[in-house]
């Protein structure tokens, strides 16, 4: 039996290679207050999901509760660098196929997704209070904070009216069925042109207005700001999100979640991050890993510009 380590700050995920075969043990790191609630958001999307042969995920083999460890069988593929005009429907056909499932999965059965857009997790909106978190500590970030805090006061206006469309839509016949990370990193596509999607710490009954706004700014995605109209209307094309989102939502909430984004890649600059950076390895190479969020973020701040001046 050989073993290969990796550490993704959250967790542990170890290579198992036993008998000519391949498994994944992902273990949850005990020490993390949020890592027991990732555990079992992952644990429910796959017993479930294994439960109703939902083919565009891997079987699960084993989970430990007491460990908080799952093993998994290993898909071998390759992974995509960014969404695409034809990559994108490997991502449409997983959400139609997922909500296919979801009369058989009751809401008290699985519960919100973790950080969902719904009532019961309204603290999305508190961007002041995560800007004062952070340890200003060049000028440059003091740079991005500040323009950051403007748009936060143009649009500060509308959250009442934000929460109050939150609550109406927080209905079971107005959620879907989410995967809640969607992007290039949880795609692989094998070399019969299967598609599985992996790590489902945020799975869970979701507003589809979330889902495609986070699928639209994810960094990881990196879809340009021109394409947006493109990749919105394509997704209210989809049966699972009929009657339940427009066009004209998307653009309402498009700036909120930008602003989310920024402050997601700025998180490092908390000071409850620094033991994830040391986690992750980064702590030796910390110059060019707070160089790069930086300039990330100031990219993200020039794109929320362009999404107020078309859409605000």
């Amino acid at each position: 039996m050989k073993y290969n380590k990796r550490d993704t700050g959250n967790n542990q995920i170890i290579e198992i290679r036993y008998d000519k075969k391949s498994f994944i043990k992902k273990r949850f790191k005990l020490d993390r207050s949020t890592n027991f609630n990732n555990f079992r958001h992952e644990l429910v999307a796959y017993k479930k999901l294994n439960n109703f042969n939902f083919q565009m995920i891997p079987q699960m083999l084993k989970y430990n509760l007491e460990n908080k460890e799952i093993i998994i069988e290993k898909i071998y593929g390759k992974k995509i660098n960014r969404i695409n005009k034809i990559n994108f429907n490997y991502f449409l056909n997983f959400i139609e196929n997922l909500n296919s499932c979801s009369s058989k999965i009751s809401l008290n059965l699985i519960g919100f997704a973790k950080e969902s857009m719904t009532k019961e997790n309204k603290d999305f909106l508190n961007f002041n209070k995560k800007i004062h978190s952070l340890n200003i500590s060049s000028k440059k970030l003091e740079s991005i904070i500040t323009m950051l805090s403007e748009y936060i006061k143009i649009y500060q206006h509308s959250f009442s009216h934000l929460l109050s469309f939150i609550d109406r839509k927080s209905l079971k016949k107005n959620l879907i069925l989410s995967h809640g990370d969607l992007s290039v990193d949880n795609l692989i596509i094998t070399s019969k042109n299967k598609s599985f999607f992996i790590d489902y710490e945020y799975f869970g009954y979701d507003n589809p207005i979330k889902l495609i706004c986070d699928f639209m700014l994810h960094p990881k995605n990196r879809i340009e700001f021109a394409e947006f109209d493109y990749y919105a209307k394509r997704f209210l094309l989809i049966k699972s999100l009929k009657n339940k989102v427009n066009f004209r939502d998307i653009t309402i909430f498009l700036p909120i979640f930008q602003i989310k984004w920024i402050l997601i890649v700025l998180k490092i600059f908390n000071k409850s991050h620094s033991k994830k950076l040391k986690d992750l390895g980064i702590h030796n190479n910390q110059n060019y890993f707070i160089t790069q969020r930086l300039n990330m973020a100031n990219k993200m701040i020039m794109q929320l510009k362009e999404i107020n001046n078309k859409y605000g």
